[in-house]
């Protein structure tokens, strides 16, 4: 899913996406046609009172529109040659919050291995385009055109996330064999530190007297 649409009252995604931005497109084009349209009118009948305040009115509420949906559809624009969604759009800034350095020291010691500016699904501008809005002129109607099943993957920031997933794995054995003999050093260390006994402590052991052996003897 790309976003919820309040305007249209539909989810938009994969399948209605094209349809979407063709959808805005062509609205802005229609709201700018009417503002261009309108401004010989208001020249020419301005001195009509009620006729000048409807072309005011109108040419008022299509320039909002209008430069509202220029905004929507270059935004959507870039999406699409970008290959992301709004939803991955609105995340990223979020995630890295104010300090985007934070978040990359911090990836980096939580072991994520996508860095920097990389992409999974970005395969190109027009690679991307051509996947959302299909090829030729066929990207500039509302028409349906064959799809992959399933995602499509940049192949060059997978197999680099291959190399660093697998040597991460490999710094982390060779970790893990040099903490075992540390270990086993420093349990022979601590045995051999243990203080042997001296002869003032063997001289300080109880000694059994002649009485007491005659005494053990006669109660067996």
């Amino acid at each position: 899913m790309d976003h919820h649409c309040p305007w249209i009252l539909n989810c938009v995604g994969q399948d209605n996406y094209k349809f979407f931005v063709l959808f805005i497109a062509y609205t802005t084009l229609f709201c700018l046609f009417i503002l261009i349209s309108l401004i010989p009118l208001y020249v020419r009948y301005s001195d009509m009172t009620w006729t000048h305040e409807l072309q005011v009115a109108g040419m008022v509420l299509t320039g909002i529109f209008g430069f509202t949906l220029v905004a929507f559809t270059i935004s959507h624009i870039r999406l699409i040659l970008l290959n992301r969604t709004t939803i991955e759009d609105h995340m990223t800034p979020m995630d890295e919050g104010p300090f985007p350095c934070v978040r990359k020291g911090w990836s980096q010691s939580e072991g994520e291995v996508n860095q920097g500016n990389e992409r999974l699904y970005d395969l190109g501008f027009k690679e991307n385009w051509e996947q959302t809005m299909g090829k030729g002129w066929k990207c500039i109607i509302p028409v349906r055109f064959p799809r992959p099943e399933g995602p499509i993957y940049n192949q060059k920031v997978v197999a680099r996330q291959w190399q660093d997933y697998n040597r991460q794995l490999e710094a982390q054995k060779l970790q893990e064999q040099q903490e075992v003999p540390q270990q086993s050093e420093e349990s022979i260390a601590a045995v051999t530190s243990m203080p042997s006994p001296t002869e003032h402590d063997v001289n300080r052991r109880p000694s059994i007297s002649s009485t007491q052996l005659q005494t053990s003897s006669q109660l067996a």
